[in-house]
């Protein structure tokens, strides 16, 4: 199985944390990227150059978009680590990987309204899975962002 991590930056915090954990579980078994890169690339000694800057708000999302060929055409599952990667990865299996599954790690729901929630519900919603840290987690989303608790999986990080 091939699996293509995306998170928003490289660097310490808590996707990086998730998803170096998750590699270390997935590295045996599956082939795995980080952002369309080798995770030794990501976790090596010298930082990896972000391919896909999507932090950069707009102007970062459409410099991810250039490199788009960069996402592994045999990818299975996108794992997007936040709004930005969700539409990243959407963007993604359109354009390279129309048979992937798109997972989104819900972290919490920030303060949002109007237009901006709407538009992440939307998102929220277009995932295959929407994974979950708890189950007031799942409440939170299912009452703020319309999402389906059918879609939603719950599991906590220490699992």
């Amino acid at each position: 199985m091939s699996i293509l991590h995306l998170v928003p930056h490289f660097g310490i915090g808590g996707d990086m944390t998730v998803v170096k954990s998750m590699v270390r579980v997935q590295e045996t078994t599956e082939q795995v990227w980080i952002n369309a890169l080798p995770s030794e690339a990501v976790f090596g000694s010298v930082q990896a150059e972000n391919p896909f800057p999507l932090n950069k708000g707009l102007s970062g999302l459409l410099r991810a978009l250039r490199n788009l060929s960069l996402v592994p055409a045999a990818t299975e599952i996108f794992h997007a680590h936040s709004p930005i990667c969700v539409l990243f990865a959407l963007l993604a299996r359109r354009v390279r990987c129309p048979n992937a599954a798109v997972v989104f790690t819900f972290h919490w729901p920030v303060p949002d309204q109007g237009l901006r929630r709407k538009a992440k519900g939307w998102l929220f919603r277009q995932a295959d899975i929407v994974h979950l840290f708890s189950e007031k987690t799942c409440e939170a989303a299912a009452e703020r962002y319309g999402i389906s608790k059918s879609r939603m999986k719950v599991l906590p990080v220490g699992v």
